[in-house]
C-alpha cells in the first residue's frame, strides 16, 4: 500500500533518495558505539563482497553496519593499516559530505595507513561522450546487465545514467579533483593504478572487471 502511495506521488528519483535516508536511518540503529576488532584491515562498502580477514563494514548486512554520514565511526584513532573502498564515494555531495568522510577515514588510520580507493570516471565519461556519443558506455552497461533503458533510446542517455544512477550519485571525479580532496583531508603521495594492481597487492578480493568507467588511486595517510 505504502509503496503503491509513494509511486503515485513522488518521481523516481525521490523514492531512491527517501529509500536511501531510510537505509541510513536503519544503519544508524544498528551501528555499535564503540567496535575493537584485532583486524587491521578495512574494506569500506563491501557490500554483498565480504572478504575474508578484513573488516567488512557497509550501510547494509556487514561485520560492522556504520553510516559513515554519522561520525564518529565506532572505531578508534590509528584503528587499521590498509583500506579498500571501491565505488562508495561518488554517492557523496564534494564538500559538505565527502571531504568530512575522507577526514574521518584518515582518522582511523593509522600514519603511513595504505588506501585503495575506486569510483566512477569523470575524463573517461567525456571522453567516450566526444568520441562516440556515449555507444560505447551503452555497450558496456548493456553487457554488464545495466540495460536500464529500452533499446531505442539513444546512447547519451546511459551518459547520465552513469552520471546520476538514478540520484544516488551526487559527483562523479576525475584524477586531479580526487587527488585535491585526498589531500585536503590527510591523504598523501596519491597515484592512479588499475584493477590489476588492487589484485596483486590483495589476491584475496574478487574481481570487478571495471576499469573502463573506473578511477582507481591509491594513497598513504600523512
Amino acid at each position: 500500500m505504502i509503496k503503491r502511495i509513494a509511486r503515485h506521488f513522488f518521481t523516481v528519483r525521490t523514492r531512491q533518495l527517501m529509500w536511501l535516508d531510510w537505509w541510513r536511518l536503519g544503519a544508524r540503529r544498528k551501528s555499535p558505539k564503540n567496535f575493537v576488532t584485532p583486524l587491521k584491515k578495512l574494506h569500506l562498502a563491501c557490500g554483498t563482497r565480504r572478504v575474508e580477514g578484513w573488516l567488512n563494514v557497509d550501510m547494509g548486512p556487514a561485520d560492522v553496519t556504520i553510516d559513515v554520514m554519522t561520525k564518529p565511526w565506532p572505531f578508534s584513532d590509528n584503528a587499521f593499516t590498509h583500506v579498500v573502498c571501491q565505488h562508495l564515494i561518488e554517492h557523496f555531495e564534494l564538500e559538505s559530505e565527502l571531504l568530512p568522510i575522507l577526514r574521518e577515514l584518515r582518522r582511523v588510520c593509522s600514519q603511513g595507513a595504505e588506501l585503495w580507493m575506486s569510483t566512477p570516471d569523470l575524463e573517461i565519461m567525456c571522453a567516450n561522450y566526444m568520441t562516440d556519443k556515449g555507444k560505447s558506455v551503452k555497450d558496456y552497461m548493456v553487457g554488464r546487465g545495466y540495460g536500464l533503458c529500452g533499446p531505442e533510446v539513444p546512447a547519451q542517455q546511459y551518459i547520465n545514467l552513469m552520471f546520476h544512477a538514478l540520484g544516488h550519485h551526487r559527483n562523479l571525479l576525475d584524477f586531479e579533483l580526487l587527488k585535491w580532496a585526498l589531500e585536503e583531508t590527510g591523504w598523501h603521495d596519491i597515484t592512479r593504478v588499475r584493477e590489476a594492481d588492487l589484485l596483486s597487492r590483495f589476491p584475496e578480493f574478487p574481481a570487478r572487471n571495471d576499469d573502463f568507467e573506473t578511477l582507481a588511486v591509491r594513497a598513504f595517510a600523512k
